[in-house]
């Protein structure tokens, strides 16, 4: 899962200052002023636009954010979870187990050294 802050900071690291992240991101200096001091989050939509800045799964992004908003635990929990899968590091790990997974049914290892 990622954080508003998490992605603040991603986002000036990538554009160079808050300043232009709030251009890219047609939020107003003051609002991303009081988001980098924990008050509130990006949007939805906003959070779809962080994703395509960053080049991370929207899926994400949305949990994520999604997660960071709500104020029921177990729900809460359960979207930390679901963000979680969509992780770049877990989702691309995922993705070569799911491939390598493919390729041993089409092609056993097992019959390469019979």
């Amino acid at each position: 899962m990622v954080t508003t802050i998490d992605l603040l900071d991603r986002l000036k690291s990538k554009l160079g200052s808050d300043y232009r992240t709030g251009k890219v991101l047609n939020i107003p200096q003051p609002r991303i002023s009081s988001m980098r001091n924990g008050t509130g989050t990006f949007t939805n939509e906003q959070g779809m636009k962080i994703a395509e800045v960053l080049g991370l799964h929207e899926e994400f992004v949305i949990l994520s954010l999604t997660a960071e908003r709500e104020k029921n635990t177990n729900v809460r929990k359960i979207l930390r979870t679901l963000a979680d899968k969509f992780e770049p590091k877990n989702f691309a790990a995922g993705f070569l187990i799911a491939t390598l997974a493919a390729i041993e049914t089409l092609h056993p290892i097992s019959s390469t050294f019979a």
